[in-house]
């Protein structure tokens, strides 16, 4: 399945990483016997699951544009003036463009005719430096305990460029801090799907799934957990691990799932 490209629309984006979140999840679960229900019925129900979390993620970026304008341009009053003016000439030109854009749907079609691109950001122009500047403000207020809006910044970020995993996981944990453990998990599970040997965010799935009561899923993150930590030598997570798992297969054992 190729991946989605800016041609297409957030519709069509939105219900590509879903069918991928979906499938792959059922795959998983079926490799290590664990997967309980037909594949069509679980892949149908995850995968709506997941269209509402990524729809809602995406709505609730859109509805702050303005607000997040306002904060960067402000973080941007403290840098050197060169670099000040540099990144702000970038943003409000991109950010002009964008506006355009949600303005006038019609002229989106062009445009991406036109230049050709794989993401937002390369749409918008948004450079490397000024992603890298944005993210680091972002996580400057994840920090500073600024939750709302360093998930508002990490969610623009998405926004503009989702294949990169760590927009994705610095998103998933300023939503857990936030206690918006479904759409934490939807950020970590997309983050997962486009790097599959990130501890992070399969031992963060794990707790979720745990907190959900789907000890299922939990163990098939730890076990996916358990193959990164070998591969990569990480024993020091190996307690932790364990610690969990204990707790999954105490739930799937009081539930009554266990085979």
């Amino acid at each position: 399945m190729n991946q989605p490209n800016a041609g297409e629309s957030l519709g069509t984006s939105i219900a590509f990483f879903a069918d991928l979140l979906a499938g792959s999840m059922a795959d998983d679960l079926a490799v290590r016997q664990k997967l309980f229900v037909p594949r069509e019925t679980y892949v149908k129900q995850k995968r709506t699951e997941y269209i509402d979390l990524l729809i809602n993620q995406n709505l609730e970026t859109e509805k702050m544009f303005t607000r997040l304008s306002v904060i960067l341009k402000s973080e941007m009053e403290s840098l050197p003036a060169e670099q000040k003016k540099t990144y702000l000439a970038e943003f409000t030109q991109s950010f002009g463009l964008l506006t355009s854009i949600k303005r006038n749907p019609e002229f989106l079609p062009d445009r991406l005719d036109l230049l050709a691109k794989k993401t937002v950001q390369d749409l918008l122009s948004f450079s490397p430096a000024l992603m890298k500047w944005i993210y680091d403000v972002g996580y400057r207020f994840f920090k500073n305990d600024q939750n709302e809006d360093a998930s508002l910044i990490f969610s623009f970020l998405v926004f503009l460029n989702g294949l990169v995993p760590d927009y994705r996981i610095a998103l998933g944990f300023a939503q857990l801090r936030l206690q918006k453990n479904l759409e934490a998990l939807s950020s970590f599970s997309v983050a997962s799907l486009l790097n599959p040997n990130l501890p992070a965010t399969r031992y963060n799935s794990a707790k979720i799934y745990l907190e959900m009561n789907q000890p299922n899923d939990a163990l098939a993150e730890l076990d996916a957990l358990q193959d990164i930590i070998v591969s990569q030598n990480l024993r020091t997570l190996q307690p932790a691990l364990d610690e969990l798992k204990i707790k999954a297969l105490q739930k799937i054992s009081s539930n009554g799932e266990l085979s």
